[in-house]
């Protein structure tokens, strides 16, 4: 699968699945389960990368760089 890496994103808020997010003014809802083990952000209150799958990116008409998952 091909992730997509962000830089310096902060978690705004989360429920029990998914966690809201700003990246480039924008706030997206990103699903938990979606979220790659290598990112930074995973709960409310986290700043830092954030790795999801590039469909997800995609789908949200985010741009962002491509993420070598090992």
């Amino acid at each position: 699968m091909k992730y997509m890496i962000f830089e310096n994103v902060t978690a705004t808020g989360e429920t029990p699945k998914a966690i809201f997010v700003e990246i480039d003014g924008e706030n997206i809802v990103i699903p938990k389960s979606t979220i790659h083990d290598d990112s930074e952000v995973y709960e409310k209150g986290h700043t830092g990368k954030l790795i999801i799958p590039k469909w997800l990116a995609e789908n949200e008409e985010l741009e962002g760089e491509e993420y070598e998952a090992v």
